[in-house]
């Protein structure tokens, strides 16, 4: 097996693990309190760019790896695992940031909480102005 191709495959299996064991399940919380459908298509129509954005880092590290590993040669011993490492971290990380999914089912939750406090009127007939992001289509 290539090189590459064996650092690759640790750091993309931190990634998926993250995704499936964490992403997913997370989002499918919040999905459930907000009572919002989700879908992993809706997810990854929204987010596929911080799951590419993930892969880059792991790619990041293989450009790297020769001079991390002259500055600390001690790692050449867990290197599958550091790149499993960083698949996972880099993916939580990056996810967490930039995830728009999650800012969509966070602004949903926050404008439920919102009107359950009564800080915000809801919307009725008479106030066809209220919260426009929950307003039902008739």
């Amino acid at each position: 097996m290539n090189i590459e191709w064996n650092y690759l495959l640790p750091g993309a299996l931190g990634i998926l693990l993250h995704t499936f064991a964490v992403k997913l399940p997370s989002l499918n919380q919040k999905a459930i309190k907000a009572n919002h459908p989700f879908s992993v298509a809706e997810w990854f129509k929204n987010d596929w760019w911080t799951i590419a954005a993930s892969f880059a880092a792991v790619l990041i590290l293989i450009v790297g790896l020769d001079e991390a590993i002259q500055l600390k040669p001690a790692i050449k011993d867990y290197i599958k695992w550091l790149f499993a490492f960083v698949g996972f971290t880099g993916s939580s990380l990056i996810q967490a940031v930039f995830s728009v999914m999650n800012r969509k089912l966070m602004a949903v939750i926050d404008i439920k909480t919102n009107l359950a406090d009564g800080v915000v009127p809801p919307v009725t007939p008479e106030n066809k102005e209220g919260v426009e992001e929950i307003k039902k289509e008739d």
